[in-house]
């Protein structure tokens, strides 16, 4: 392999080297392996493997089903498949073995029985959540109307506390100025 390298490629001094790394020893196995045995080996296999570009489907299909088959596993599965593709035959075949399938259906009846109750359950959660949600929002609303009214009345005591005083300072001042002009009044007249 290194003097087939060695003639692609001359100026490269290392493939001249007899002793090759362990690395290289492998790389050229594999090449060698890939390559058929080297450039000039382009026969055809004479294998029985089918040509994949040439050979029908069918063949192809037939081939790639029949390797590595046992011939009495082969015809159960067959004999299974035909068996399947008549209804009646299948049913037949299914009502003889009733016996051994009844611990099956057993099972399966209590499935179905669990999975119901489990409906219920989710149903019963469903119809509780609802109510919360509906007792949730009856007491959000009475708070809030709770909330609203105590706005209102604080709002209404600090503006007639406001307006109170503010009429009585009104009042007030309106006193100051009568008693004023009454004693200047008093003053230019006297």
């Amino acid at each position: 392999v290194a003097p087939m390298i060695a003639e692609e490629y001359p100026d490269l001094d290392m493939l001249d080297v007899p002793d090759l790394s362990e690395e290289e020893k492998l790389r050229a196995e594999r090449l060698e392996r890939l390559g058929g045995g080297g450039v000039g080996d382009s026969a055809p296999d004479a294998s029985n493997e089918p040509d994949w570009f040439t050979t029908s489907e069918e063949d192809i299909a037939n081939e790639v089903l029949n390797n590595n088959k046992d011939p009495a596993l082969a015809s159960f599965e067959k004999n299974r498949f035909q068996s399947q593709l008549s209804a009646d035959d299948w049913n037949a075949q299914i009502m003889e073995n009733e016996d051994e399938l009844a611990p099956l259906s057993m099972v399966m009846k209590r499935l179905a029985i669990l999975e119901e109750e489990k409906n219920a359950a989710d149903k019963l959660l469903e119809e509780e959540y609802q109510r919360r949600m509906d007792n949730e929002d009856k007491y959000y609303l009475e708070k809030r109307r709770v909330l609203e009214e105590a706005i209102t009345d604080i709002q209404e005591e600090v503006y007639m506390g406001k307006g109170s005083k503010v009429e009585e300072e009104m009042d007030g001042k309106s006193g100051e100025k009568e008693g004023v002009e009454s004693s200047n009044a008093t003053e230019f007249s006297a």
